[in-house]
């Protein structure tokens, strides 16, 4: 924080402090119910995908234990919000998609961060929306990004969004079952998703109810950690302050619509 404004602030009551402080947070609480409202009216327009959202929320809230585990959390609460912009004729479509509508489709990890950005407190949050879409290989989107420079939050968001698509019922095809569905996240392990990441979804799924934290995402989360910190002391002088690799960072300050990948 800037020193006068630090100084400035050293000198107002500790009474009107802590009401700015509730006011700032109750400014971003209800921010956050307008983001959540989007989801709930996503939700209600496709019977068949209603509590996909909650459900991926669910899956990291019991699987993980870690500092940033709210900034996920939120994230993944959040992370189809950006279909809000998406037409219904394309998300209600009673079977597959064509390159035109799939590219609609496509567009909906940039809308969640539009709507998400400047909302105080989700700055972070909305940068994993962002790219919760981003495959190991680099060939996802939006913005080709590829193995440790995807963030970490997006890179679990990822695995555990495709278990859940794939155990729900659509109009053109039946849920998988459960075990098949997680032999194909294996397989798609080095090119669709992280190993780690898969790794440490199949220990929580398959560990007993009474174990909240698999070893496996302990481990995850903090060799993660340890890894962005090694890439912000090896980077051009940057301070380190920020978790976002630099091309998303560079990708997030660009304002205006955020880069397409064609």
């Amino acid at each position: 924080m800037h020193p006068e404004r630090t100084a400035e602030s050293e000198r107002i009551p500790p009474e009107v402090r802590y009401q700015l402080h509730q006011l700032e947070e109750q400014g971003r609480r209800q921010s956050i119910a307008v983001a959540s409202a989007f989801v709930v009216l996503i939700d209600m327009r496709d019977r068949y995908t209603g509590g996909h959202s909650s459900r991926v929320a669910c899956y990291l809230r019991m699987g993980l234990d870690d500092d940033e585990i709210d900034t996920i959390v939120t994230a993944a609460s959040l992370h189809d919000v950006g279909k809000i912009g998406v037409s219904d004729t394309v998300l209600l479509k009673p079977g597959p998609l064509n390159d035109e509508e799939f590219g609609q489709i496509r567009q909906h990890p940039e809308y969640g961060w539009m709507v998400l950005r400047n909302i105080d407190g989700l700055e972070e949050a909305s940068l994993i929306v962002l790219h919760h879409h981003e495959r190991w290989d680099g060939k996802g989107y939006p913005g080709g990004l590829r193995s440790d420079s995807i963030p970490l939050g997006s890179r679990i968001i990822a695995v555990a969004d495709a278990y859940d698509a794939m155990t729900t019922t659509r109009p053109y095809r039946e849920a998988l079952d459960p075990a098949l569905a997680l032999s194909r996240l294996s397989a798609g392990v080095g090119a669709q998703f992280d190993r780690a990441a898969v790794d440490a979804f199949l220990s929580y799924m398959t560990a007993a109810v009474e174990d909240p934290l698999p070893e496996a995402v302990a481990s995850f989360t903090a060799a993660a950690g340890a890894r962005r910190g090694r890439r912000s002391r090896r980077s051009d002088g940057r301070s380190g302050s920020s978790d976002a690799p630099p091309r998303v960072e560079q990708h997030a300050r660009r304002a205006g619509e955020p880069h397409r990948t064609p």
